[in-house]
């Protein structure tokens, strides 16, 4: 008899990769140096050390000839020439290894604050999706798409087979700026920046995590901090919503029986908490 295992579905905090991120750029760089070559002159008492075998063979060979107690003397001569020569050459050796930190720069800082927006803005959609695991809604944050270095913002799974991706954006107001689809709805501008690229993101992510999610779930974005040009926009197929409009819009979303019941459970063991 074969025995399923049960599957249960890992903690996940939404927010979590970004704050890692975030703490990884304001930390700065540590490392530690390789082993370098290096050469140092040896101390007196090291050159006395290598003179003195050479004195000590003089001294036994004239003894031994019976040389004469002149000759004995030059061992005088030979100890001073030896102990120069020692003095003269340097030693080569190894360097220890070093640990080093380099301070974050400038612009590491800007990235940090970036990451932490970003994950302010996901902390901020999961307070709005909350509510919906008490009707019966499995949401899973910062979840990794199995095979790639890419992460979901939020996967949410409805108890009537609903099924929807959605990636979170905290974008800081501008004056006058809205977000808008443009060029039949084939492009998104904020402002005078194309944020198109953010829409094509997305859809790649789904595109990658389709086969293991048994089916295509609906691409959402949800924009916190920048207003909208109407309530529901939409972008390449991608609605683009405002957080106010989020739960409202997630509750209407399509529904399809033909998922299986344990979909939840099933896409929470495919997708993993994301790890750096």
């Amino acid at each position: 008899m074969t025995v399923t295992p049960q599957r249960t579905i890992q903690p996940n905090t939404p927010g979590a990769s970004a704050r890692r991120e975030a703490a990884r750029l304001r930390a700065g760089t540590t490392g530690t140096t390789q082993p370098e070559r290096i050469y140092t002159m040896r101390r007196p008492a090291k050159c006395a050390a290598v003179a003195a075998p050479y004195t000590l063979v003089w001294l036994l060979i004239a003894y031994a000839a019976d040389l004469g107690i002149l000759l004995e003397l030059l061992a005088v001569p030979i100890a001073t020439i030896a102990y120069a020569a020692a003095k003269k050459r340097p030693v080569a050796g190894w360097s220890e290894p070093k640990t080093y930190h380099v301070p974050p720069t400038a612009e590491d800082l800007k990235a940090a604050d970036r990451w932490e927006r970003g994950a302010e803005g996901e902390e901020a959609t999961y307070r709005i999706l909350k509510p919906l695991e008490a009707e019966g809604w499995t949401i899973l944050n910062d979840r990794s798409i199995p095979g790639h270095r890419a992460n979901l913002d939020h996967i949410a799974i409805g108890p009537q087979g609903q099924l929807l991706v959605i990636d979170s954006k905290n974008w800081k107001p501008v004056p006058g700026a809205k977000v808008r689809p443009t060029d039949h709805e084939m492009t998104l501008t904020y402002g005078k920046w194309d944020c198109t690229k953010e829409v094509r993101k997305l859809l790649t992510e789904i595109e990658w995590s389709s086969n293991d999610m048994l089916g295509t779930p609906e691409p959402v974005m949800v924009i916190h901090g920048a207003p909208l040009w109407g309530p529901y926009l939409r972008c390449l197929n991608v609605h683009i919503v405002s957080p106010e409009r989020l739960l409202s819009f997630v509750r209407e979303s399509r529904k399809d029986r033909r998922h299986r019941s344990d979909l939840a459970a099933h896409i929470a063991w495919e997708f993993k908490p994301y790890v750096d």
